[in-house]
């Protein structure tokens, strides 16, 4: 298998290698799982290797990041944020487990607090 310009071996689909634009009408209209993929993701990458204050400056840093270079409002990105998180819809039970344990996460690993269930 031929190793794609910029793959860096993973053999991405090109939608993954940034060969289209941010459409911000559309982001409004990802999926919940999508989104709580994308921040498990981020998350995983971080949890053991840097130190909490690292981990949450480093979250803010990239958020910046991508309201400046995307042409965000920071509000309206935290608001969409804050309501995927917040605001389960109806049938949305993988997710809200999905979007629960991001919030244990930072609970546990980053707050160090003990997270209970039930």
């Amino acid at each position: 298998m031929r190793v794609r310009k910029h793959d860096h071996g993973l053999n991405l689909p090109p939608h993954l290698l940034g060969h289209r634009p941010l459409d911000r009408d559309k982001l409004s209209m990802v999926p919940r799982d999508a989104a709580a993929r994308a921040a498990h993701l981020a998350l995983f990458q971080l949890q053991d290797i840097m130190v909490p204050e690292e981990q949450v400056l480093g979250v803010g840093v990239l958020f910046a990041a991508m309201c400046l270079r995307c042409g965000l409002e920071p509000s309206a990105l935290f608001g969409m944020g804050r309501k995927v998180l917040l605001a389960p819809e109806d049938g949305d039970r993988p997710t809200d487990d999905s979007l629960q344990s991001l919030r244990d996460f930072l609970g546990a690993r980053v707050m160090a607090k003990e997270v209970t269930i039930g």
